[in-house]
């Protein structure tokens, strides 16, 4: 089945990754970007230590195509490692446009990266996206992933929920004992302290 092109609302397959590729040429820069960006993670190497030039988009590069927005997504990252939120949003605003395509493990990730910015800059945060089916489910099978629990806290904090807000610190503290990526972990523990510390 692996070798029919195959896409749901969350992941596709390999057949359906090699069409991509082979109908986009930036794309197969991303494709090597890709992998060379899971390279340097397998090592513990945070985004903003790896080469920059990995994450540059061909000039009209397809948003649509998975290989390409997957280097936004990593830009985006990079940015909330590096605390340049508002150049956070500013790629956030874009991957959830019509001009990009996520699946929707990406889509949901990034929504709750949203969320956590709009938190730590005092504003308004709609609620009721965390608590959509589908998100809650989301959220649920995610939930030792850091970025996940780091959102989590914020959003206990935006409520004012202090029980919840323990919670979840100490969740962060349990896995960082078993967590494989140490650089993943101390950007997530400090995204959580500015949210602490936050007046």
């Amino acid at each position: 089945m692996n070798g029919i092109p195959f896409k749901n609302e969350y992941i596709s397959n390999d057949a359906y990754n090699i069409m991509a590729l082979l109908k986009d040429k930036a794309a197969q820069k991303g494709f090597y970007s890709m992998l060379k960006v899971n390279e340097y993670q397998s090592k513990d190497i945070s985004f903003s230590k790896m080469p920059k030039e990995l994450f540059e988009l061909e000039e009209g590069a397809d948003l649509h195509n998975p290989f390409n927005s997957y280097l936004l997504i990593c830009k985006e990252y990079m940015c909330l490692e590096e605390n340049q939120f508002d150049k956070a949003k500013e790629y956030i605003d874009v991957l959830l446009s019509d001009k990009c395509t996520l699946n929707g493990v990406h889509k949901n990730m990034i929504m709750l990266d949203s969320m956590y910015i709009d938190i730590l800059n005092d504003k308004e945060v709609d609620l009721s996206v965390v608590e959509e089916k589908k998100m809650k489910s989301f959220i649920k099978s995610m939930s030792n992933s850091p970025s996940i629990i780091r959102t989590q806290y914020a959003l206990a904090r935006y409520k004012n929920d202090e029980k919840k807000q323990k919670l979840f610190s100490e969740r962060l503290d349990r896995i960082s004992k078993d967590y494989p990526y140490e650089n993943e972990i101390n950007t997530e523990r400090k995204l959580m302290e500015l949210i602490k510390n936050h007046a």
